[in-house]
């Protein structure tokens, strides 16, 4: 993999490579070992599926949370129960599982002529951004060793990996490369502390709290929330050293996504709305994942709008998409406009 990877790459190409690594992975493969037993002899994919779920189920009762082992493996399960069946049936109940060591990808990496960049994954590259000075007994000048070292002491069970040619790498932050970039975030503003009456305060989608009393970093992630689901333009922080560690410190912290260009769907549907074409393709195949324009997953259940998603080709009117949506529901046209 990492030959091709080197044969094809540009010379200022980048590589994205996701992998199980261990040694986080040890406890998923003992869950998978237990769920391909269960599914021994049995053919028909859904069946192999209802019969891992099914043991998963019955060892979440079995196994005690006093015991560390068997906690770990009781919340790693009710994880598993969460993921979509074909996810399941492609990842535990495949036949090849190789997790890797992090120092060995980094060393077939090498060997081609790559060198390990960072994590697709901001949070995992916090470290590179923000050193917090933890004693791994690894030093920093070898990074792939001090990521491994990482890996042991945070028991990291995946990556998502970018590789790039073999070069001096300047990970340090630097906020001239927020140039010509653009961020997202789902925040909101929020009633101030009485404490603290001259901050302004903000709430994430995700719970977060943040609290600041820059007036421009204030101005910014209003900017954010008022804009969002839609990106804005963050050149402003190129130029401020504040402005733009207090940014990055959010990207890392899964609040703000950065992203090279602006999100390019509509909120307001027009004259003839119109849907991703990969969207349609999976509603027509009946796919209950689905792939938006935000580059999250949206699961979508019910057929009917489904079928009304596929309808939504650009070629048709709000009233054409009700006449014919009332044709095939029998839902009287102006419900159906409704």
């Amino acid at each position: 993999l990492m030959r091709l990877a080197a044969e094809c790459l540009k010379p200022d190409g980048l590589a994205f490579i996701s992998y199980n690594v261990r040694p986080g992975c040890a406890v998923r493969g003992v869950l998978r070992d237990l769920m391909r037993d269960a599914a021994w002899g049995v053919e028909d994919p859904a069946h192999r599926v209802d019969a891992a779920r099914e043991t998963l189920a019955r060892h979440i009762e079995l196994w005690s949370g006093d015991d560390p082992l068997q906690h770990a493996l009781i919340v790693e399960a009710r994880d598993t129960l969460k993921r979509p069946p074909a996810v399941l049936y492609h990842d535990e109940l495949g036949g090849i599982y190789a997790p890797q060591l992090f120092s060995d990808v980094a060393a077939a990496a090498r060997a081609q002529g790559l060198d390990y960049l960072c994590d697709a994954k901001a949070n995992a590259s916090a470290e590179a951004l923000f050193p917090s000075g933890r004693d791994l007994g690894q030093p920093r000048t070898d990074w792939a060793r001090f990521e491994q070292a990482m890996d042991f002491a945070d028991m990291r069970r995946f990556r998502r990996s970018i590789f790039c040619r073999v070069g001096e790498i300047d990970r340090a932050l630097r906020p001239e490369r927020l140039r010509g970039l653009w961020a997202s975030a789902d925040i909101k503003a929020a009633a101030a502390d009485p404490g603290k009456p001259d901050g302004f305060a903000f709430r994430a989608h995700n719970g977060a709290e943040i609290v600041t009393r820059d007036p421009r970093f204030a101005a910014l992630l209003s900017r954010l929330g008022e804009a969002f689901p839609q990106s804005v333009p963050i050149d402003e922080a190129a130029g401020e050293p504040a402005l733009a560690e207090a940014l990055l410190r959010l990207v890392v912290a899964k609040v703000a996504n950065l992203l090279t260009e602006p999100l390019r769907f509509a909120t307001v549907p027009g004259a003839r709305p119109l849907a991703s074409p990969l969207a349609r393709a999976q509603a027509a195949r009946g796919e209950d994942f689905l792939a938006s324009l935000l580059h999250k997953p949206v699961q979508m259940e019910d057929a009917e709008v489904r079928a009304f998603l596929t309808l939504l080709d650009g070629t048709r009117t709000p009233d054409e998409l009700a006449r014919e949506m009332a044709a095939r529901t029998g839902v009287a046209p102006a419900d159906a406009l409704a």
